[in-house]
């Protein structure tokens, strides 16, 4: 299994669903669920994304402004995974970010 580096979770109480990608200048593919992120201090990439389980739980992918997103119910938990082969991590910081919008079915 992938190890586990972060978790989400989006709160709501008038959001049924959210929808979620990650920003990276090197987005792996089409839905934004897995991308490489660079150490603030080597500059070393390692491969980053929304792990398996996670994946299974999605609603749907949906299309706003022409790119895809995931879409999750409101309240659920998803984790970001390393991702790919093998991947040997330097001690840094590797900073992860995700856009997230309220999504109305």
């Amino acid at each position: 299994p992938s190890a586990k580096i972060a978790k989400l979770v989006v709160n709501s109480t008038t959001l049924k669903e959210f929808g979620v990608r990650g920003i990276s200048n090197n987005v792996v593919d089409s839905t934004g669920t897995a991308w490489r992120v660079a150490g603030k201090n080597t500059g070393k990439e390692i491969g980053v994304g929304l792990s398996s389980d996670s994946l299974r739980r999605s609603d749907s992918t949906e299309k706003w402004n022409g790119v895809n997103w995931m879409t999750f119910n409101s309240n659920d938990t998803f984790d970001i995974v390393l991702t790919g082969p093998a991947q040997n991590v330097t001690a840094d910081t590797y900073p992860i970010t995700l856009d997230v919008v309220g999504y109305q079915p």
